[in-house]
């Protein structure tokens, strides 16, 4: 439950983020992404950190977001830890999927 709560949070966060053109510009540069590549892997726990770690570097954006969405201030920090563990699981993940298959000699 926790795990969805923190994705949808960060689902909220990035949404906001994509209505402020000059915002969504600054973390795409900061991220190496494009503005569509960012917006394509939304669903990825990796990029759903990122997006949070923005807001708790950009004080005014994060209280502006917070107020629009009634969310108490706290919840962003709350909600980080869940998503980098979820990042650190996704990592793991396709690092054993990727070899698999592979013969070791």
């Amino acid at each position: 439950m926790e795990q969805e709560k923190a994705e949808i949070f960060a689902l909220q966060a990035l949404a906001f983020l994509a209505q402020n053109e000059d915002k969504m510009n600054i973390f795409a540069n900061l991220s190496g992404l494009g503005t569509g590549d960012i917006l394509q892997r939304a669903g990825e726990p990796e990029l759903l950190a990122g997006v949070v770690d923005f807001f708790l570097s950009d004080e005014e954006l994060l209280a502006d977001f917070c107020n629009a969405n009634d969310i108490h201030p706290d919840t962003p920090a709350r909600m980080r830890p869940m998503l980098s563990w979820l990042a650190r699981a996704n990592v793991r993940m396709r690092q054993r999927s990727s070899t698999r298959g592979r013969l070791w000699l």
